[in-house]
């Protein structure tokens, strides 16, 4: 049986919803792309099945229009296997099953570049926040991470990342020198 698909609890444009009622508009592009993008994504779920569901070590998270449920039938996937532990082959395997699996569903080939469809590990995520050590694409990857993404799968690794890299990024945020300190960030 194929595992049950996470997706995030917030229904995806509700205040597109409710402009259009408002104006009383129906939009049926938009709300095309959405419901494609949650057929989508319950696809790409029951279509890698275990090699999504049975390792916590990894999440697999998708970015862009299908993220966005703005996908359409000349949309690509972008994708990247999240890894929130040690290196280890494993890894390596598993995104090369991912990868033939999600080819074999069909789903287009996100742009080259190399910013997609691989390995991403945590510790650059959360670890080179700015400074020379921070690429374009880990910062792109870690931007996106917390604006437009969604795991497909186990949501262990995605969750701890995304509440590592925001723990960063308040924990290290001050005030003018002098002015009262923030309230710490809760654990």
């Amino acid at each position: 049986m194929a595992p049950q698909l996470e997706l995030p609890g917030v229904k995806p444009l509700p205040e597109v919803e409710r402009l259009a009622a408002e104006l009383g508009e129906t939009w049926p592009n938009i709300f095309s792309a959405r419901e494609r993008a949650a057929h989508e994504l319950e696809r790409l779920g029951h279509g890698l099945g275990d090699l999504v569901s049975r390792n916590r070590a990894f999440s697999l998270v998708v970015y862009g229009s299908l993220a966005r449920y703005e996908f359409t039938q000349g949309s690509d996937l972008d994708w990247t296997l999240l890894v929130n532990w040690e290196a280890d082959p494993e890894h390596r395997e598993a995104e090369i099953l991912i990868r033939k699996k999600i080819e074999e569903l069909g789903f287009g080939r996100p742009a080259p570049g190399g910013t997609f469809a691989g390995l991403t590990f945590s510790h650059d995520l959360v670890h080179k926040i700015g400074g020379e050590d921070d690429t374009n694409r880990n910062t792109t990857q870690r931007i996106l991470l917390l604006l437009e993404s969604v795991p497909v799968g186990d949501r262990t690794s995605y969750s701890s990342v995304v509440r590592n890299v925001l723990h960063r990024y308040i924990s290290e945020d001050y005030l003018a020198p002098g002015a009262l300190p923030r309230a710490p960030v809760p654990a």
